[in-house]
């Protein structure tokens, strides 16, 4: 799976489903996705609003609340790839 189509699961086809298996490419491309995005974002709002830690923390949390859903159903579906129980994510 490439970089993109884990995006495109993660995000579009697969975002409230915590059902099913997630590949090991889909999990960490997806990882990946969301490492980016969330420290792209907070490393653009230094460099946009250098004196304005407001707006680049409500951008940091709104970006981590539309991505909570989907880290969690592709970790999930991870874990009942490697043959363990979703509930495991809580431990």
């Amino acid at each position: 799976m490439s970089f993109f189509e884990a995006i495109n699961t993660c995000l579009v086809k697969k975002y409230f489903t915590f059902s099913g298996r997630a590949t090991r490419s889909e999990f960490w491309w997806f990882k990946l996705f969301t490492f980016l995005v969330l420290y792209g974002s907070i490393f653009l709002g230094v460099l946009i609003y250098p004196n304005n830690p407001e707006v680049i923390g409500t951008t940091y949390a709104i970006l981590t609340i539309l991505l909570i859903i989907p880290r969690l159903s592709v970790a999930i579906r991870r874990l009942h790839d490697a043959g363990t129980s979703g509930w495991f994510i809580f431990f």
